[in-house]
C-alpha cells in the first residue's frame, strides 16, 4: 500500500473524486502551458529586440560604408579636378605651342620667301653678270644701248634693294613678334606651370589631410564595427543561451506535463484504491466506534466494581519527632487491603479496617510514589472517556497528604522539561502527564483542549489562585465567586463564575500554572506540622475532546484536592487566627462528612450547599463520578484517636452508592431535553394550575 493510501487510512476517506482530480490536473497543465507561452512570448520579444539592435548595427554599418564611398567619390573628384587642372594647364601650353608653331610656320614662310627673294636676287645678279658680260661685249658700238641697259639694271637693282629692305623689315618685325610671342607665351606657360604646381601641392595637401582624416574615421569605424561585432556576438551567444534555456524549460515543462499525466493516471488508480480503502475504513471506523463503546463500558464497569468511592490508606513511616518522643507503632498493614490499629481507649484494643488498598512502610516496601500511582492512573482513561474523576487526600495534619498529592518538592519542579518525573513526584504531576500521554496517543482521532482552574478554600471563603494580580494601591477587592452546582449547570459540571481559566497545551504548562497558584496558598507552622496547609487546595482540569471524523464533543473532568488536615487544638497549639483557621477546616471536613453520610444512607437530599467545599466537589462525589480517596495516617500511638477517626470516616465513604447513567454532559443534555418536553406539555395543557392540577417537578437527584 502506498504512502497516500496509508494517509487515507489514517486520516479518513478522500474528498476529491477522479473527475475533480482530472480537472485539477488539467488546470495545472493549462497554467503550465500559459506560463510557457508567456515565457515564449517574452523570449520572442527579447529576440525581436536583439534583431532590432542587429538591424540598427547593420544600418550604422551601411551608413559607414556609404560614408566611405562618399569619401572615395570626393577623393576621385579631387583627383579629377587635379586632372582637369592639369589638363587646363596643358591646353594653355598646347595653345601657346600652337601659336609658336604658327609663328614658326610664318617665320619659315618668310624664310622661304627670303630664300626665294635671295634666289631671285641671285638670278638677277647672274643676269647682271650676264648683262655686264654682254655689255662688255657690246661696249664698242652700242654704248648708248649699254647706258640704257645700265640704267635699267640700276633701276632693277634699286628696286631689288627696296624689296630686300622691305623683306628684311618684315622679317625683323616677324622675328620681333615671334620673340615677343615666345616671351609672352613662355611667361604664360611658366605662370600656368606655377599655378598647376601650386594647385597640385594644395590638392596633395588636401588629399593628405583628407586621407588622414578618412584613415582616422575608418580606424574609428573599424574599432566600432569590431566592438559592435563583439557585442553582437556576445548578445547572440546570450540569445542562444536563452534559446537553449527556454528549450530546456520547454522540455522540462513537457516532462512535467507528462509526469502530471502519469500522476493523474496514478492518482486515478489511487483514488479507485482509496474508494476501496474508504469502504474498508468506514467499516473499520464502525468497528472502532463499537469497540471503543464496548471498551468504555467495560472500563467503566471495572472501575465501578472497584467502588464508586475507592479508598486507599497510606500509612507514612515514623517521623523523627515521633521517634524522639518514644512513640510506638500502633498502625500496621495486614495484607494488601487491611490495616490494623492497636490501642485507643484501652491499651490492648485492636481494630481492623478493610479498604481497596493499603500502603505502609518505607518507599522500598511498596510505599513509593510510583506504587501509589500504579493503579490510580487507570482513572485517567475515564477522564478521557468523558467522566468526572476526583482524587483527594484526607487525614489529620502532618499525616502526609500534600506529599501524596504533590510530592516532596515544589509542584512546578516535580516534572522536568524532558517529561521525566522527580522520584518523589506525587499524584498530581503524574496524573497530568498520563492525561496528556493518552490525549497525544489519540491525536490522530481527536483534537483536545485542556482548561485549568485552581482554588483554595480558606476560612470558608473560596479564592481564585489564578486571578490576575492587581497593581499595588489599586486593590478595590476581588470580585466574589459564585458557585453553580453540577445539577443546575448546562454542562453537568460545577461552574465558578468570576474565576480565571487558563489553557494548557503540555504537561509543563499545567505544572507552571499549578506552581503559580501554589505560591499563593496559605500555610503556617504548628506543633503538629512545620508547614501545615491552612486551606483546602482544589485543582481542576476540564478536558474537551472533539472527534475529527464525527465532530462529537466529549468533556471529562479531573479534580485534584489536597484537603487541609483535621487537627485537635490541644495538640496543634493553635491560637488566635490559627485557631479560627483550625475551626474553619474542621467545619468544612464535617460538611464533607455530612455529604458522605447522606450518600451512604441513600437520602433524597444531599447537603452540597452546606459548605463551599462540598459545592465545589458536587460533581466529584456522587452521581456517576469516580472518586479516589487517600486516607493518610500516622503510625504513632500518639495519634491513634485521630487515625481511628480518619479510618472510620473512610469506612463510611466505602458504603456510598452512586447513581448510574452516562457521563455528566450526556445526563445534562438529557435532563435539558426532558425539561423542554415537560414545558411543552405544560403549555399545551394550559399551565396545569390548581390543587392537584399537574405534576410537581422535583430537583433531580444526582
Amino acid at each position: 500500500m502506498t504512502q497516500s493510501m496509508r494517509d487515507l487510512t489514517n486520516n479518513g476517506p478522500p474528498t476529491v473524486d477522479a473527475n475533480s482530480m482530472k480537472k485539477l490536473l488539467e488546470e495545472a497543465k493549462l497554467q503550465a502551458d500559459d506560463e510557457l507561452e508567456k515565457e515564449r512570448v517574452k523570449f520572442q520579444g527579447k529576440i525581436a529586440e536583439r534583431e532590432g539592435k542587429i538591424a540598427k548595427l547593420e544600418s550604422e554599418n551601411q551608413t559607414l560604408l556609404r560614408e566611405k564611398d562618399r569619401l572615395e567619390i570626393e577623393i576621385t573628384s579631387a583627383r579629377q579636378r587635379h586632372a582637369e587642372s592639369s589638363a587646363s594647364g596643358g591646353e594653355a601650353l598646347l595653345e601657346t605651342q600652337k601659336i609658336i608653331n604658327q609663328l614658326e610656320e610664318e617665320n619659315a614662310s618668310l624664310k622661304t620667301e627670303l630664300k626665294q627673294t635671295q634666289a631671285a636676287l641671285a638670278r638677277e645678279q647672274d643676269k647682271l653678270k650676264s648683262l655686264e658680260a654682254t655689255l662688255k661685249n657690246l661696249e664698242a658700238g652700242h654704248e648708248e644701248r649699254i647706258l640704257l641697259e645700265k640704267q635699267a639694271a640700276e633701276e632693277r637693282f634699286k628696286q631689288q634693294q627696296e624689296i630686300e629692305e622691305k623683306h628684311n623689315k618684315v622679317l625683323k618685325e616677324a622675328e620681333d613678334r615671334l620673340a615677343e610671342g615666345k616671351l609672352k607665351y613662355q611667361n604664360d606657360i611658366n605662370e600656368a606651370k606655377s599655378d598647376y604646381n601650386r594647385l597640385v601641392r594644395e590638392t596633395e595637401d588636401r588629399i593628405t589631410i583628407y586621407k588622414k582624416e578618412r584613415d582616422s574615421e575608418i580606424e574609428k569605424l573599424n574599432i566600432e564595427i569590431a566592438e559592435t561585432k563583439s557585442k553582437f556576438a556576445q548578445e547572440l551567444s546570450n540569445a542562444q543561451s536563452l534559446v537553449e534555456m527556454y528549450q530546456k524549460k520547454n522540455q522540462e515543462a513537457k516532462e512535467r506535463a507528462e509526469a502530471a499525466e502519469e500522476a493523474q493516471r496514478s492518482m486515478i488508480q489511487e483514488i479507485e484504491d482509496a474508494k476501496m480503502v474508504q469502504k474498508f475504513n468506514a467499516q473499520l471506523h464502525r468497528d472502532l466506534a463499537r469497540e471503543q463503546a464496548a471498551r468504555k463500558k467495560l472500563h467503566n464497569e471495572i472501575e465501578d466494581m472497584k467502588g464508586k468511592i475507592r479508598v486507599y490508606v497510606r500509612v507514612r513511616p515514623m517521623s523523627k519527632s515521633e521517634a524522639s518522643k518514644g512513640c510506638n507503632e500502633a498502625v500496621c498493614k495486614d495484607g494488601k487491603m487491611s490495616v490494623v490499629v492497636t490501642g485507643g481507649k484501652t491499651a490492648d484494643a485492636r481494630k481492623v479496617f478493610d479498604f481497596d488498598s493499603v500502603f505502609s512502610g518505607a518507599m522500598t516496601e511498596g510505599n513509593s510514589q510510583e506504587d501509589i500511582f500504579k493503579d490510580t492512573k487507570h482513572l485517567m482513561t475515564s477522564v478521557i472517556d468523558g467522566y468526572n474523576v476526583c482524587i483527594f487526600a484526607y487525614g489529620q495534619t502532618g499525616s502526609g497528604k500534600t506529599f501524596t498529592m504533590i510530592g516532596a518538592a515544589d509542584i512546578g519542579s516535580c516534572l522536568q522539561p524532558n517529561g521525566d518525573f522527580d522520584e518523589l513526584a506525587g499524584i498530581t504531576p503524574r496524573a497530568v502527564s498520563e492525561i496528556f500521554r493518552l490525549l497525544n496517543e489519540r491525536s490522530s482521532q481527536i483534537t483536545f483542549e485542556v482548561n485549568v482552574q485552581m482554588f483554595q478554600l480558606y476560612r470558608d471563603g473560596l479564592e481564585d489562585l489564578l486571578k490576575v494580580q492587581k497593581k499595588k494601591g489599586d486593590d478595590k477587592g476581588s470580585p466574589s465567586l459564585k458557585i453553580t452546582l453540577a445539577e443546575h449547570s448546562p454542562t453537568g459540571l460545577v461552574q465558578v463564575e468570576g474565576a480565571n481559566t487558563m489553557v494548557a497545551q503540555t504537561p509543563a504548562d499545567v505544572m507552571s500554572i499549578f506552581q503559580l497558584g501554589a505560591s499563593r496558598r496559605t500555610t503556617a507552622s504548628t506543633q503538629m506540622n512545620a508547614e501545615s496547609s491552612r486551606s483546602h487546595l482544589i485543582c481542576s482540569l476540564v478536558v474537551v475532546l472533539t472527534n475529527r471524523r464525527t465532530g462529537t464533543v466529549t468533556t471529562g473532568k479531573l479534580t485534584l484536592v489536597d484537603l487541609a488536615g483535621s487537627e485537635r487544638v490541644d495538640k496543634s497549639g493553635a491560637e488566635g487566627e490559627m485557631l479560627k483557621e483550625a475551626q474553619s477546616i474542621n467545619k468544612s471536613l464535617s460538611a464533607l462528612g455530612d455529604v458522605i453520610s447522606a450518600l451512604t444512607s441513600g437520602g433524597s437530599h444531599i447537603p452540597y450547599r452546606n459548605h463551599p467545599l462540598t459545592m465545589v466537589m458536587s460533581d466529584s462525589i456522587g452521581g456517576n463520578a469516580k472518586t479516589l480517596m487517600f486516607v493518610n495516617c500516622s503510625p504513632a500511638d500518639y495519634n491513634v484517636s485521630e487515625t481511628l477517626s480518619s479510618l472510620s470516616f473512610a469506612q463510611r465513604c466505602k458504603d456510598v452508592t452512586n447513581t448510574g447513567g452516562g457521563p455528566p454532559a450526556q445526563q445534562a443534555a438529557q435532563l435539558a431535553a426532558l425539561k423542554k418536553e415537560l414545558a411543552k406539555l405544560k403549555k399545551e395543557k394550559g399551565g396545569g394550575g390548581g390543587a392537584g392540577g399537574g405534576a410537581k417537578l422535583a430537583r433531580p437527584v444526582p
